[in-house]
């Protein structure tokens, strides 16, 4: 027996004795089998290096093996190629009246059993002298012994030249010392191939879509096969749906990605070895979203064991810190195959190799300021300190990610941002002054307990008690900028709920930036009397409002965000009932009756102190 180890330098050798058997003039008498791992690219051997397009040659039969449980499904799939108008739902009919002129022949009605149907189609068949191809041999559910002595008969009574294509490390352990048995006798030469990897990955390029996507894989062809080889396999269906992956996300970001050729190789890259790794069972989706985001994270790691480090050190060549896209975000493709539009184009827009608003990203660009030469690391710090000393930085979240940065660099003994002085002192007094120019954004959600960074970073120095310091100065300033916005807003607040009462439901519904306040306490400066009038109006109850009332407590009722309104809903009780009290009869006992039924309600949900 013969075997041809084709390691992608010797395809021609390949090439060159498959061409002989199949098309040579020359008799045989065995199958030919083309063996390798799942995924190593056989079958695109066979279609795009043999089997060409070519209209003085009769196209091969090919057969999938995967799954097939009959004989009749392999029979169905000859016949669909033979004959593919008879197969068609046009025609079904010729098959039926091929049936009746057959049921003399066959001595039975083979329009109705299913088995006998087999009869029909064989009529049809001709098969003689063809090139047949069974593929995934490894996956059929017939028993090994059974399909090898089906695919022999053709070898030995129709004249076939038969290529079997399959991953013998595949077979099932249970199989296969039958299949090595039967192999002899059915299996004259076996090729064990990996294909060209270049040719490979130039094929799947002309596949995608994005031209951009196209350009960077055909620039970095030598990158992606080194990055393939240190993953220590070759599986080309996983390359294949990591290169679509890819594609696609370049589509959905185009507008991003155009303008920056670095951050599509960044991204191409990342992808590509942690694609590979996922796909393999090394790494899971958690060990993706734990891949360090900056050097100063990295050292950090190696007081944790994971795999995310050990991805690091095996792809040395690939920059892997400040991601393109969050790595959260890459897991959620590779599990998923969806991702957060919103979540990834705020993300982009602030990533220092993507941003047009380079001048206003220094902090950015801070944010993995181990990473930076020198010469930027110095123009970042002084653009940074200009803006802080100009106050425009007054966003809650980027305020904490340069409270972050300044502690790292301090730790670092630079406090040249701060003027020499401690961070924590500086960072109040800056916070102090964009609240009394009232100017810092009031931007609550950010330390609600479900809040989820929008812009997908981790916050560096987060671990630091001085960290902590700042974020509780800053969350008392902030509520403070919110209540005094509220005060402004909440007469058009009420005007809108009285006119629409679906607004109602603004007062349980989280996300204050979406325009709903619940886990969120404003009421105590609404002054009740306002409110109690909305709850009855010419003597009715306003039930609906009640009920929204009764669910912004409920809700709240463990972790008691609003118990500063304790003390307003008892004096807005206490109102309402007067008014009730001044209503005349019958409208007064009904009045009266829903009051105390819905307050029972609410007071279920919250307790009074003694205080109130």
């Amino acid at each position: 027996m013969n075997n041809f180890k084709d390691t992608g330098t010797s395809n021609n050798s390949v090439i060159n004795y498959l061409n002989y058997y199949f098309f040579g003039d020359s008799i045989t008498d065995y199958a030919v089998l083309i063996t390798g791992s799942w995924g190593s690219g056989k079958t695109y051997f066979i279609k795009n290096k043999i089997f060409i397009d070519d209209k003085e040659r009769v196209k091969p039969l090919y057969v999938t093996l995967n799954g097939v449980t009959s004989i009749t499904e392999i029979t169905d799939q000859f016949f669909s190629q033979l004959h593919p108008r008879l197969s068609s739902k046009s025609v079904r009919m010729l098959g039926i009246f091929a049936s009746r002129i057959l049921n003399g022949y066959a001595g039975t009605d083979v329009s109705k059993d299913v088995d006998d149907k087999s009869i029909v189609k064989d009529v049809f068949l001709n098969i003689n002298n063809r090139i047949i191809i069974f593929d995934d041999l490894e996956r059929c559910l017939i028993p090994i012994q059974s399909i090898l002595g089906y695919i022999n008969s053709f070898v030995e009574h129709d004249g076939c030249k038969v290529l079997i294509v399959a991953s013998e490390d595949d077979i099932p352990e249970e199989q296969k010392r039958t299949y090595y048995l039967k192999k002899e006798k059915v299996i004259g030469k076996t090729i064990s191939l990996i294909p060209a990897i270049d040719e490979v990955i130039d094929y799947f390029c002309d596949t995608l879509k994005s031209q951009v996507a196209k350009k960077a894989i055909a620039k970095n062809k030598n990158t992606i096969i080194s990055i393939i080889y240190n993953s220590g396999s070759v599986n080309f269906r996983s390359i294949r749906a990591i290169f679509d992956d890819f594609d696609r996300t370049i589509l959905t970001f185009d507008k991003y990605f155009k303008s920056s050729s670095r951050a599509v190789i960044k991204l191409l890259t990342s992808m590509l070895a942690l694609g590979i790794e996922y796909r393999a069972g090394n790494i899971s989706t958690d060990d993706v979203g734990n891949i360090p985001t900056n050097s100063l994270l990295y050292g950090l790691s190696y007081s944790i064991d994971h795999n995310s480090l050990n991805i690091i050190e095996k792809y040395s060549s690939i920059e892997w810190f400040d991601p393109v896209i969050p790595y959260v975000s890459l897991a959620k493709i590779f599990s998923t195959g969806t991702f957060n539009t919103n979540d990834i184009e705020v993300h982009l827009s602030q990533h220092p190799l993507l941003s047009s608003k380079k001048h206003n990203q220094f902090w950015r660009e801070l944010w993995s300021w181990t990473d930076l030469t020198r010469t930027k690391y110095i123009i970042a710090l002084n653009g940074l300190k200009d803006q802080l000393e100009r106050f425009e930085i007054v966003e809650p979240e980027i305020i904490m990610h340069v409270v972050g940065i300044l502690l790292s660099l301090e730790i670092e003994n630079d406090k040249y941002a701060t003027s020499e002085v401690d961070v924590v002192d500086y960072c109040k007094k800056y916070i102090d002054e964009i609240k009394l120019r009232n100017i810092l954004l009031p931007n609550i959600s950010f330390f609600s307990d479900n809040y989820s960074s929008k812009y997908e970073l981790g916050f560096i120095s987060s671990d630091n008690v001085k960290f902590t310091e700042v974020k509780n100065y800053l969350k008392v300033a902030v509520n403070y900028r919110f209540l005094y916005s509220i005060k402004k807003i909440y007469p058009d607040l009420l005007f809108s709920m009285s006119k629409k009462p679906e607004e109602y439901l603004r007062l349980y519904e989280y996300g204050i930036n979406e325009g709903n306040y619940g886990g969120v306490a404003f009421l105590h400066l609404i002054p009740p009397g306002y409110f109690a009038n909305m709850i009855i109006n010419d003597w009715v109850c306003n039930g609906r409002l009640l009920s929204s009332l009764n669910e912004r407590y409920s809700r709240d009722k463990h972790s008691k965000n609003l118990d500063i309104e304790y003390l307003w809903l008892k004096r807005l009780m206490k109102i309402t009932y007067n008014i009730a009290n001044n209503a005349k009869e019958p409208q007064k006992a009904q009045l009266i009756k829903k009051l105390r039924y819905y307050f029972s309600l609410i007071e279920k949900n919250i307790s009074f102190s003694k205080s109130v």
